[in-house]
């Protein structure tokens, strides 16, 4: 989608939207228009699927992960102060929303790289 047709589509929105509910509105048909030229759905997705759709921030998941709620997203950044690594500037880097509420950093098993079952999380 050409940014001149996005910004037309937001003008139109912000005619009986909030400024802020327009973007946001448009943001997701932008995304969506983006992965349809992929031949991306939501569901389905390969593992490339899946990291592109991080890229853009979305959240992903697997099918078939047991945990209740759990989903990997781009940490972009963070603040850690321990007294030794205070001083270091983080790289953005993938986390795991755990079914116990928790964040932890994420590293894909051979079975999430080859898996196609990869969907985005609203």
């Amino acid at each position: 989608m050409s940014d001149t047709l996005k910004n037309h589509i937001k003008r139109h929105l912000e005619t009986f939207l909030t400024k802020e509910q327009s973007e946001e509105i448009t943001g997701i048909v932008f995304d969506l228009c983006e992965l349809h030229k992929l031949g991306m759905g939501t569901t389905g997705l390969s593992f490339g699927q899946a990291i592109y759709a991080l890229q853009r921030g979305k959240k992903v998941c697997r099918e078939g992960w047991n945990g209740k709620g759990m989903f990997l997203a781009i940490v972009e950044s963070w603040n850690f102060t321990n007294g030794t690594c205070d001083n270091y500037e983080y790289a953005p880097f993938i986390a795991m929303k755990t079914a116990q509420d928790k964040v932890v950093p994420w590293l894909a098993s051979q079975t999430d790289i080859l898996a196609e079952d990869w969907m985005i999380v609203d």
